[in-house]
């Protein structure tokens, strides 16, 4: 890749394709590996370690998942972007039980 300027939607869809790259490769694959693969290859701008860790939690890439499944919408489920008894709509495993 070059050193061109992306815009915020081309750096999400690039931290997700090197999040399933090192994955699916068996490396180490979270938000450190990732902003080190994307220095190496010149990404600019380049997003901080915690925003890198709100796209793959946005994306359901969290707690080695590898992406969105429609069960995770069952308000019954503790999974990824379940509705909770809280209330909240969330993307975060194992936000609070849900009975």
């Amino acid at each position: 890749m070059s050193s061109r300027r992306f815009s915020r939607t081309e750096i999400e869809q690039i931290v997700i394709m090197f999040r399933l790259h090192l994955y699916n490769s068996g490396s180490l694959y979270g938000p450190y590996a990732i902003k080190k693969i994307m220095e190496r290859e010149g990404i600019f701008p380049l997003p901080s370690i915690s925003t890198i860790k709100r796209i793959l939690s946005r994306n359901c890439l969290t707690h080695r998942r590898t992406g969105y499944y429609p069960e995770d919408h069952d308000p019954n489920s503790m999974n990824c972007a379940a509705t909770c008894e809280c209330g909240s709509e969330t993307r975060r495993l194992f936000h609070c039980k849900t009975a």
